[in-house]
């Protein structure tokens, strides 16, 4: 079970159960067609502990600081082959917004994906 989630630098962040790391995400905040974004720039759950929450957490905790900060949205990019991320994604609100041809170095394509933050809790 989840522990507990340590934030470090408003949008780093690190998952925990009792003292293992389980998982992190790392973003910046940016400007991003023409809105000040979140940029995620990574978020990763070790394979023995995917499916079964903390991705979503880890996500979740970056809303609520884009809502704390006043950020307008999240940003990310994500390779076009990677159905299961996208999938993530797509379920937690972000949509594709441009496909970004040869994105990676190696000739990869991404997509942009982009949530917006349109409500936060008072």
């Amino acid at each position: 079970m989840l522990s507990h989630i340590i934030l470090h630098y408003d949008t780093s962040i690190v998952a925990l159960i009792g003292d293992e790391i389980v998982g992190y995400a790392f973003s910046a905040v940016e400007v991003k067609r023409g809105k000040r974004c979140i940029h995620l720039l990574n978020i990763a759950v070790d394979p023995k502990f995917q499916g079964i929450g903390i991705g979503k957490a880890m996500l979740e905790r970056i809303v609520e600081i884009a809502c704390e900060k006043g950020i307008d949205c999240i940003v990310l990019e994500v390779s076009v082959a990677n159905q299961r991320a996208i999938k993530f994604y797509e379920a937690n609100g972000f949509k594709k917004v441009d496909l970004l041809k040869n994105y990676y170095p190696w000739g990869e394509d991404a997509y942009l994906m982009i949530r917006n933050i349109v409500k936060c809790r008072a």
